[in-house]
């Protein structure tokens, strides 16, 4: 996926301004922006919450968007995006 894929997918859930940044899906009611999509490099970020392991905030691409957005493990996501935009020769 292009970087700027992330963007436009994003875009379809949440409302994002020009430069990328919204109230937080996740962390609702998010009342300041606390979300970002990074079009150059291809991310969102949540600046609400940090990955315990790394210490960064919680972020990620176009599929663990939709992953956390959905409530779904990873197999899950990828299988309803898969099956949304017509990907059909997905490995059991």
């Amino acid at each position: 996926m292009a970087p700027s894929d992330v963007y436009t997918f994003v875009s379809q859930y949440v409302e994002l301004d020009a430069r990328g940044r919204a109230s937080c899906p996740f962390h609702p009611p998010d009342r300041h922006p606390s979300f970002a999509v990074n079009r150059e490099e291809g991310y969102w970020v949540c600046s609400h919450e940090t990955n315990p392991r790394t210490g960064h905030y919680l972020g990620g691409d176009a599929i663990e968007f939709y992953r956390r957005l959905k409530g779904l493990s990873f197999k899950e996501a990828v299988r309803e995006l898969a099956e949304h935009y017509g990907i059909t020769d997905l490995p059991s």
